[in-house]
This record gives structure tokens, sequence and C-alpha cells, in this order.
């Protein structure tokens, strides 16, 4: 009865380091102009191993939606949040399909080709 008697509530885990794209911004190398001053970052940069790792995990991740009939429909690394030891979490489910519900299967193609064709094609 949750929802009818009190509002809905939904817990997720909590991420300690954000979004994937702020978390990216604050550890990217910056070019400073004047060489003699030492580099100040806020966080350590990230190696090319960090990133590959990164890109893995969402893969699976997305492998895994794609082998439970789920179409995520808004991967951006805003909607992806990275965890304590760098552990990469998929959310922001609000626009996600299944793919029953995503691809819909016509019977007439002759239909389907007519109404998503230019004009030009039945001039001649």
């Amino acid at each position: 009865m949750i929802g009818f008697v009190c509002p809905l509530q939904v817990v997720v885990e909590y991420a300690p380091h954000g979004n994937l794209r702020d978390f990216l911004r604050l550890r990217r190398p910056t070019q400073l102009s004047d060489k003699s001053s030492p580099r100040k970052l806020l966080a350590p940069c990230l190696s090319r191993s960090d990133l590959l790792n990164f890109g893995l995990q969402v893969a699976r991740g997305m492998e895994y939606l794609s082998l439970r009939s789920i179409v995520h429909r808004d991967l951006a690394a805003r909607n992806i949040l990275v965890g304590r030891n760098f552990v990469i979490k998929i959310a922001d489910f609000g626009l996600t399909r299944s793919v029953s519900d995503y691809y819909r299967k016509t019977s007439d193609v002759s239909q389907l080709l007519a109404r998503h064709s230019c004009k030009a094609t039945f001039i001649n």
C-alpha cells in the first residue's frame, strides 16, 4: 500500500562522487598560461586506465539492461553516478521503456514506407 497511505518514496544508493559529468570536469587537466605557477587541481587527474574502466562499466550496465529488454533512452554522463572505489552506476530511468513498448511491429510494410517517404519518391 505504499503510495496510497503515505507519499511514495524512492531509496537509492548514495554516490559520493556525484555524476560522471561533474566528476570528469573536476579532474580534467588544465593548461595554465603562466608556466611558472604550480598546477593546482581540486582533484587528481584520471589515468587512461580509469577512463577505459568507466567506459567498460557503462557498457556492461547497458548490456545488463539490454538482456532484460530495457531501453534507457537518456544515457548521458549526467545520468551516470560514480560510487565508492569509482564504481559506475547508471541512473535516471525516467524515460526508460521496455523493448516491447519501444519497437512496434507493423504488418503492412508498404503503408509504413509510403507514410515515411518523401513525395519525390512517388513522382516517377
